[in-house]
């Protein structure tokens, strides 16, 4: 064999390092496509072997069988390409859906600006948000996979978001936002209305029926004070009250009454008797009723007073 410079490499070298490089290669190779077993079919699988794989350990094979020296260059060529089918074989596949993730849960105090960020392979991301709390409008963002919430009242809200890629839409996903601070007791409900005295009824009716009963002691009427005396005969209230009540029983009478507490109510229909009855807790006593609810309690102090408490019931 002819003599070299000491320091270079005999074509025997070069083979021997190809031959090194190309085992090395088939190895990786192969192994990546048994990676790639349980993310394709057989099929692909097949088509992988025939296409790539089949050729390339051929062309080895007729590499290792030549001994010619002149080709070390090509099995490093070849190496080289069997290491880049190794690489692509593991790369895994980019995602072929819309994908969307959010932060379990944001939070912030009331008023303040709370912002998300979505992890998203979609250009746009809209987000919806509950009652209590305000989302940014996307037009104001300069970047739609992040927007800003804020909110006033303490507590927990749920903050939707969905995102597409190309036609297809994502699952739409959620995150908790609080704003922190002691939760806000709930209203508690209004005080239920009376229920009319003279129907017994505290629920609406098709046909208001007003009646008016006002109760005093004779006896005492000069120990009232005069305002309140002025009540019994009030030509403004008496009007209101005829104009104002159902007729009664007889087709013709308004149902109103102004009686001493000791009268006689035997020719009266049953309910007036039923009213009169009921306890009293002062005197003078005023009775109110609309057919859905009503009132009773201590007659109010000058007749401006008992007008606006009859009309809250009857109406202007």
């Amino acid at each position: 064999m002819p003599q070299g410079d000491p320091g270079s490499l005999h074509s025997n070298d070069w083979h021997q390092i190809g031959q090194t490089i190309l085992f090395t290669a088939l190895g990786a190779a192969c192994g990546s496509a048994l990676n790639l077993l349980p993310s394709v079919d057989l099929g692909q699988y097949t088509v992988l072997a025939v296409t790539i794989l089949a050729p390339l350990l051929q062309l080895g094979v007729k590499f290792f069988t030549n001994t010619n020296p002149a080709k070390p260059a090509a099995m490093i060529v070849l190496a080289m390409c069997l290491v880049c089918s190794s690489a692509f074989a593991q790369s895994p596949a980019p995602p072929t859906g819309p994908t969307l993730t959010l932060p379990a849960s944001v939070s912030g105090d009331p008023g303040s600006f709370i912002k998300i960020t979505a992890t998203t392979n979609g250009s746009q991301v809209r987000w919806y948000s509950p009652a209590g709390l305000n989302v940014f409008p996307a037009e104001l963002l300069r970047d739609s996979r992040s927007t800003v919430v804020t909110g006033l009242t303490p507590g927990n809200y749920s903050v939707l978001a969905y995102t597409a890629l190309g036609d297809v839409p994502s699952d739409p996903v959620t995150v908790t936002v609080t704003i922190n601070g002691p939760p806000v007791p709930p209203t508690p409900p209004g005080p239920t209305p009376n229920p009319d005295p003279f129907s017994g009824k505290a629920m609406a009716t098709a046909s208001p029926s007003l009646r008016v009963l006002i109760v005093y002691e004779s006896s005492t009427l000069s120990q009232l004070p005069k305002a309140q005396a002025g009540i019994l005969t009030d030509g403004n209230l008496r009007a209101y009250l005829t104009s104002h009540c159902v007729t009664g029983a007889d087709g013709k009478t308004a149902d109103w009454r102004i009686w001493d507490k000791d009268v006689n109510t035997a020719a009266e229909s049953p309910v007036w008797q039923r009213v009169m009855a009921r306890p009293k807790a002062s005197i003078p006593w005023i009775v109110i009723g609309n057919g859905s609810a009503g009132f009773e309690g201590a007659l109010p102090a000058d007749s401006v007073s008992t007008l606006a408490l009859v009309q809250k019931f009857g109406g202007q």
